[in-house]
Order: structure tokens, then C-alpha cells, then sequence
């Protein structure tokens, strides 16, 4: 797990600890199957809206990509009701903020607002629910923004292309293995009819969680959600046949040749899902190898300028069995063979010593302090709520994770290193000339 605020949206959830206190959360489902979760607090006022979906880029079809994340820009424009720039322009006007994430499994939403416009943005959240209006003209305009991100974010980023790499080496038939914003290829493709069948099988009520957090009346609240959203029928979901599906066996070396600043090695290793018991042990196995200065790969391969520029881990921990990824920027003139070599060495006698009880107190103290900055906002706490609830259908999780995390032993991450960091199971994925 990537102890940052979700940079690729993974869970950073909140704990009791050190005075971050477990806060009173209404939670209530609607008829048609809709979670809504509520959580007052008028000390400011604003409030922070998450409307999230349970469907990621894993729920396409093999041959149709990144129709998941082309909802992140659909969504704004325009419904039967409401004219394309409605919903905007009551953000502007009102000098709120707004944006939109999508992952390999759920897809969500968020506003900042100030009081006194929650049941607008509650009606016009519940009309593009099911009203959107596409065409093949607003798919054809996005569909240039759409492409434009891919080469920004992907084709011309060393470590886009690595990262891609990593998911299509990592994963056997699975349905994690594409990138979530898509091909090129599916994404000049795709057709109207292709949008309107995924946007009928998956934004419906039963589908999605509504979560409120800020200034705000829960009776009011209470009463114009059962308004707006009551009445919206529900859908039969079903899920594509491949699935979240299998890890590769690991061990294949990839070079993407490409002229770059610094050379990119980024390496993979067979992971586990966020319901896996080893889940909170690799979480903190990660910051002990290759995240911040006090790490093993920093102080060995970074400090004193010796092979790396960076490095950096993580434990990806998705619904389905994930990846424990390692990304490094390479010295000018430093060899990729010999980097590879140091990073085997470096991992296998971690794998086989195992970290040292400083280390570990160290990766705990981090996770505390990431989690206490990330829970300061009403936007962080909203996120916290939304995570839990999706992945595992119980927000209250929020409240004791760090307390799962304080109560990984020596023993018992040290057995986790022996199992998982296992350097025959590397994919080493190679960026750069």
C-alpha cells in the first residue's frame, strides 16, 4: 500500500490512535439498495460529497478499455434534464471544488462545497445517475482529452510506460492486467452504444455509496436524499468473466526502449489482496525497503550517490490479488545489470534476515503519521469512509487499521519477508535507452 493520498487510490484508512477519535456515522441504505453514510460536523462551513461507484477498468471487457475512466469526464457533460455546464457552473459560482478518480475496481466522485447547496448538488448527483445524455458528439470531443491524458500520462512518462508494464507482466488472465485509462486503439473504437451498455450495467443505486461529511442538517440531509434518490430503480449487475484473475509466475525481463532523462527499473512481485491477512505486514515490509531515506534500498543504492537517483515501493492490495511493486531512477552512467544485481541481493537477504525491530517501529510510526495528516480534512475523512465501505462493506474498519497495523509482530513480517520476496519471482521491467 502506497502510504501517500491515492496517487493510484489505494487505502490509507484512519485509526483511533493518538487522538484521531472514532466519529458518529449515520449510515442507512435506501430501498433500491443505495449506501448513504453521514457524519455532521459545523464547525466549518463547507462539506465534502463522495459519490462513489462499485465499477472499475477490471469490470470492462478485454476488447472495449477505458470506458471506466472515460465516465470521469462523461459525467459532467449533461444529462436529459440538465444542459452540459449546469453542474459546473454551480461549482464555480459557489467557489467549490470538484474531481473524479478511477481504479481498477470502484470509480468515484467528490465535491467540496459550501453550506447551503447540498440538495442541489443531491438532485443534480441523482439525475446524472441515470439521465446521461451521450452522444457521439460528446464522446468524440472527450475522446481527444481522453487520448491527450493517455500520451501525457502514459506513452511520453518513463514511468508510465513502466507502470503499464508492470500490470500487463504481473497478471496472467486477469482483468487487471490493462492500463485503467485504456489502448489507444480501444479508446478511438469505442462506440456510443459501447458507453451507453456500460453506463446502463453499472450506475444505478445498488451500485454506488453516498457519503457526506461536513456542515450539513442529517434530518434535512436524510429528506432530500430519500427525495432525489428513492425513486431510482435498481439494476441487475453483472460482473465480466475474467475477473480481478491470476498473478503471472513472475521472472520476465522487459526492455521498453525509449529516449529518456534517467533510465527506469521498476520491478514486480507476486502480491495478495486487501482482505488478505499478509495485506498490513507487506504494507509495512514496503516502507521498510524502498520508502524514505531511513529505507534499505536508499541507504544502500541512493545515499552517497552511488547507483540510484530514487526508489520507491509499494504494496498495490486491490480487491484482487495485487502486485508488491519497486520503482528506481538510475544514475547517469550506471549500468542496468548492475542495479539488477544489487536489487536481488538487497531483497534476498531481507528475504532471508529478515528486518530488525527499529525498523519495523520505524514503518509503524509512518503509517500513524500518514494516516493522522491524511484524517485532518473533511475530504480525507469522506475518503476513508468511502474506501472501507466499498472494499469491504463495513466504514467502521476506518476506525481501527492503524490498530492492525500496530499489532504486526516481528515474527510475523519477518515471515511474510520469507514468503513473498522470493527474487525468482521478479519481473524486471526496464525504460530507457
Amino acid at each position: 500500500m502506497k502510504i501517500m493520498v491515492l496517487i493510484f487510490s489505494l487505502l490509507i484508512p484512519l485509526s483511533s490512535w493518538a487522538g484521531i477519535k472514532e466519529f458518529q456515522v449515520d449510515k442507512f441504505k435506501l430501498k433500491n439498495g443505495m449506501r448513504v453514510l453521514l457524519h455532521q460536523d459545523n464547525r466549518l462551513p463547507i462539506y465534502s460529497l463522495h459519490l462513489w461507484y462499485d465499477v472499475g477498468s477490471s469490470d470492462e471487457e478485454p476488447n472495449r478499455t477505458g470506458l471506466a475512466h472515460f465516465f470521469e469526464h462523461l459525467m459532467f457533460k449533461g444529462t436529459v434534464k440538465n444542459v452540459e455546464g449546469v453542474y459546473d457552473d454551480l461549482i464555480e459560482e459557489n467557489g467549490g471544488s470538484n474531481n473524479a478518480f478511477t481504479t481498477r475496481d470502484y470509480t468515484g466522485y467528490y465535491v467540496e462545497m459550501p453550506a447551503g447547496t447540498l440538495e442541489t448538488v443531491l438532485k443534480l448527483e441523482a439525475d446524472r445517475m441515470v439521465n446521461l445524455k451521450l452522444t457521439k458528439d460528446k464522446i468524440k470531443r472527450e475522446r481527444e482529452v481522453v487520448k491527450e491524458e493517455r500520451r501525457l500520462r502514459v506513452e511520453n512518462s518513463p514511468f508510465g510506460l513502466a507502470f503499464e508494464s508492470l500490470f500487463q507482466n504481473g497478471y496472467a488472465k486477469s482483468s487487471y492486467r490493462w492500463p485503467v485509462i485504456g489502448s489507444m486503439r480501444h479508446l478511438e473504437n469505442s462506440s456510443v452504444a459501447d458507453f451507453q451498455n456500460f453506463y446502463d450495467r453499472y450506475y444505478s443505486p445498488n451500485n454506488a455509496v453516498l457519503i457526506i461529511v461536513g456542515d450539513f442538517r442529517k434530518s434535512k440531509a436524510k429528506a432530500w436524499i430519500k427525495k432525489y434518490f428513492s425513486n431510482l430503480q435498481a439494476k441487475k449487475i453483472s460482473r465480466n468473466s475474467d475477473g480481478p484473475g491470476a498473478l503471472s509466475s513472475g521472472g520476465k525481463n522487459v526492455k521498453i526502449s525509449k529516449p529518456v532523462e534517467s533510465k527506469i527499473i521498476a520491478t514486480s512481485l507476486p502480491g495478495v489482496s486487501v482482505h488478505d491477512k499478509d495485506a498490513h505486514a507487506l504494507d509495512l515490509l514496503s516502507l521498510i525497503i524502498a520508502n524514505g531515506k531511513a529505507s534499505r534500498i536508499y541507504r544502500e543504492m541512493v545515499d552517497g550517490k552511488k547507483y540510484l537517483l530514487s526508489t520507491d515501493s509499494w504494496n498495490y492490495t486491490p480487491s484482487g490479488k495485487g502486485l508488491f511493486l519497486l520503482f528506481n531512477t538510475l544514475r547517469s552512467g550506471v549500468s542496468s545489470k548492475s542495479v539488477k544485481s544489487k536489487l536481488k541481493s538487497l531483497i534476498s537477504e531481507l528475504q532471508k534476515k529478515g528486518v530488525t525491530s527499529n525498523e519495523l517501529k520505524a514503518a509503524k510510526k509512518q503509517i500513524k503519521l500518514s494516516s493522522l495528516s491524511e484524517f485532518k480534512t473533511l475530504g480525507g475523512k469522506a475518503r476513508g469512509l468511502a474506501t472501507n465501505e466499498i472494499l469491504f462493506g463495513d466504514f467502521k474498519r476506518m476506525f481501527i487499521e492503524v490498530d492492525r497495523y500496530e499489532a504486526v509482530t516481528l515474527a510475523q513480517i519477518n515471515k511474510v519477508a520469507k514468503k513473498y520476496l522470493n527474487v525468482k519471482k521478479l519481473n524486471f521491467i526496464e525504460v530507457g535507452k
